[in-house]
């Protein structure tokens, strides 16, 4: 589907989506709700995935976040080879390096894929590590299926706010 993520389309309301996938629950973080974003997921214990994450903007779905844990280079490969073949190539890539919280740090290397004006995805491949003692920590691949149209608006609100509070 170019129009969403899997079974669910952009602008889906919670309802609609939990009705596709009835095992998420509300995982939202208050600051998020206070912007308007709440988040349903579920964290996986099997398999390759380890969680899904769906994000709503005013009570439409807006963005997929789908995350792969400790998975082998070969899974990881196949993973992105069907994902290639699905999608084609990607349009960018880009290395980054930032702090996660005081503890940990996150090198990651991302694939970048405009598959239309509503749909972006970005593939993070993801080493963490330890700040103190620069060890490794864990290796994780994030699939971040955007809609950009309602993620560049929730951008221009959040910056119209924070205008808004300043006295010129």
């Amino acid at each position: 589907m170019v129009n969403g993520y899997d079974k669910v389309e952009w602008g889906a309301s919670v309802e609609e989506v939990m009705s596709k996938y009835n095992d998420i629950i509300d995982i939202s973080i208050e600051d998020n709700k206070k912007k308007g974003i709440i988040c349903y997921g579920k964290e996986y214990n099997e398999g390759i995935m380890s969680s899904r994450f769906f994000f709503f903007y005013n009570g439409k779905l807006y963005h997929v976040r789908v995350v792969f844990d400790e998975i082998d280079e070969t899974s990881e490969n196949l993973l992105f080879d069907k994902f290639k073949e699905k999608y084609g190539e990607p349009t960018n890539k880009r290395k980054q390096k930032y702090s996660r919280n005081d503890n940990y740090y996150v090198e990651s290397f991302q694939l970048l894929f405009n598959i239309s004006n509503e749909l972006n995805i970005i593939i993070s491949v993801e080493d963490i590590i330890e700040k103190s003692t620069n060890v490794f920590i864990t290796h994780n691949n994030v699939y971040d299926y955007i809609n950009p149209i309602v993620s560049d608006q929730i951008d221009f609100d959040n910056a119209r706010k924070n205008i808004n509070n300043i006295d010129v």
